[in-house]
């Protein structure tokens, strides 16, 4: 274990089939060490025991180049500078101030960048996925709460204070999915649907 709220117990660390009990809810990072003598190689994974998964409940892209057309119904939401994407959540379902609070984006297609994407909150939650445009899009904070990588396959965030903030609130979280920086080529990231 490298990272967790208490010391899982394994059944057997050495046997290449071993299994892991967890005592309390939280977040845990394992890592798998093999070695065969000769060489070895590492690996890590992260386990959330005793997570709540809230889904996304409306996401959508925006785009400049038709600042009017709305674009909720689309499979993939494309981001770069004149693409952004929303998200919105509904934190009403925990139960408690949340103690972690991760959020996973998948990738559909990774484009042809190296430019990070900008996680920023967007404090007007009334935005409508089948309704948003360019042109009524609610304005992101200008803070950066987070950046995610440009790889294909699922990209995740730390959000916790910013969870927990909400949820103390309105328990409503809208977020922004933006390049860091100018020029930056598409992202291609799966929505809800």
């Amino acid at each position: 274990m490298l990272d967790g709220p208490s010391a899982p117990t394994f059944s057997d660390a050495s046997n290449a089939s071993t299994t892991v009990t967890f005592t309390d809810p939280g977040r845990y990072v394992l890592q798998l060490e093999a070695h065969d003598g000769t060489s070895g190689s590492t690996d890590t994974t992260t386990v959330w025991v005793n997570a709540t998964v809230i889904p996304v409940e409306a996401d959508a892209e925006v785009n400049s180049e038709r600042a009017g057309m709305n674009f909720g119904a689309t499979n993939f939401l494309t981001v770069n500078e004149s693409h952004h994407a929303y998200f919105r959540f509904d934190l009403s379902s925990l139960t408690a101030t949340p103690e972690g609070a991760l959020l996973r984006l998948s990738t559909a297609e990774p484009g042809y960048t190296s430019v990070p994407r900008e996680i920023r909150r967007v404090a007007d939650d009334s935005w409508g996925e089948m309704t948003i445009t360019w042109s009524s899009m609610p304005t992101p904070d200008s803070a950066v709460l987070a950046t995610i990588g440009v790889d294909r396959g699922w990209m995740e965030a730390d959000l916790t204070s910013t969870v927990a903030t909400e949820y103390s609130g309105d328990q409503i979280l809208s977020i922004n999915l933006q390049p860091a920086s100018s020029p930056s080529d598409w992202i291609l990231y799966n929505t809800k649907d």
